[in-house]
């Protein structure tokens, strides 16, 4: 079976899987057929397209019957389901698919699929997969209260989730969850360019039971919160697009290995960041001319006395940055032992051409909780 290996791809990898190659494969003979759809199916997505609703349907449809319970095959077939990508999907059809593949791990989707109602929340508890990993779109911006609940609902439904990405183009704010989950979460990652103030909603993620939510601040429009000890001491990987370091309060992140910000740090935000961390990733360059920005020299110099278990930084920019500033920053890295990625946004690699080391710590986890 080392032949239909080399068609299929891990699920934590960036490298997509062979299907035409596979599809042929379980044409060749009986022998290979079944190990082959084994492969087919270990990794599914329909990523519906809104301009034909009949084709979404009907993918949709031929999924589901594929893996029927009420068939010996059907029954193969939705067990070695290990990823699932479903977006834009009907909510009944997502639901039908949850409830049919018990080893899912990971599930791919958005939240216009996730209007369920309680009895089939219940049902996804008692009878759902143990779903670790779970990338969820707030995908309406116009709705963005509803979908924020529709997430949360989903979120509390599968408590085994270890690693969570959540991604908001809503220019509002992200509603923290009320209760809180109470998950053991390793790695969170927000995707959220326009969403400001998202310190709550992690907050009320990875905290525990002595996290307390203040009431709204009818000044300033946003929800604050006040830290415990607890908060994210099981985070081992935090990726944020931007943040407010005095309100979340990274110092409780005490097992921090990886931290990756969607922007250059502010001095405040560089000395926020826990120094158990081994690797760093940021992007942009300093912003020199705002009054809580920070200068090139100033990082170099934070990065040079602190973080000392650091062994990677990655910075992304939209351009070549200086010889000096390169020079400087390779020498500094140089005498640390840290490995440097200097990655340039306009001639960044595809994802298929990715070398996974540069993330190690997140490919580790997903190794260790999706079990591929």
């Amino acid at each position: 079976m080392s032949v239909l290996d080399c068609f299929a791809a891990p699920v934590v990898s960036h490298q997509t899987p062979d299907l035409p190659g596979l599809s042929a494969c379980s044409l060749v003979c009986k022998s290979w057929s079944i190990h082959a759809q084994r492969r087919l199916f270990r990794r599914v997505a329909i990523v519906s397209n809104e301009s034909e609703p009949h084709q979404n349907a009907r993918r949709i449809s031929l999924f589901l019957d594929a893996i029927h319970p009420a068939t010996e095959r059907g029954r193969c077939l939705g067990s070695c389901v290990l990823a699932l990508t479903l977006r834009h999907a009907d909510r009944k059809g997502l639901s039908k698919a949850l409830l049919r593949v018990p080893n899912l791990r990971h599930l791919d989707t958005t939240t216009s699929s996730c209007d369920f109602d309680a009895p089939t929340l219940t049902a996804f508890r008692g009878k759902g997969p143990q779903i670790t990993s779970l990338c969820i779109q707030e995908d309406f911006s116009f709705f963005p209260g509803q979908h924020s609940g529709r997430m949360h609902r989903l979120v509390a439904a599968f408590p085994s989730i270890r690693l969570l990405e959540i991604t908001s183009n809503a220019n509002s704010t992200l509603p923290p969850f009320e209760p809180p989950p109470k998950l053991s979460l390793v790695a969170v990652k927000f995707k959220t360019t326009l969403v400001q103030d998202i310190g709550p909603c992690l907050s009320s993620l990875t905290a525990g039971d002595g996290l307390q939510l203040l009431l709204h601040d009818s000044l300033r429009g946003t929800r604050s919160f006040t830290p415990t000890p607890d908060i994210g001491v099981n985070l081992r990987s935090l990726s944020l697009q931007t943040i407010d370091a005095d309100a979340l309060g990274l110092v409780h992140c005490t097992n921090l290995e990886r931290f990756e910000l969607g922007r250059f740090p502010d001095l405040a935000t560089l000395r926020a960041i826990p120094p158990s961390i081994t690797a760093l990733s940021i992007s942009g360059t300093p912003a020199a001319n705002v009054p809580v920005g920070i200068s090139f020299g100033t990082f170099l110099e934070e990065l040079e006395s602190g973080f000392p278990n650091l062994r990677t930084l990655t910075w992304t920019v939209d351009f070549m940055p200086p010889a000096f500033a390169r020079e400087a920053l390779e020498g500094v890295c140089k005498r640390r032992g840290v490995r440097l990625s200097l990655q340039v946004v306009s001639s960044e690699r595809p994802d298929s051409e990715k070398d996974d080391s540069e993330n190690a710590v997140e490919l580790e986890l997903k190794h260790r909780y999706i079990r591929i």
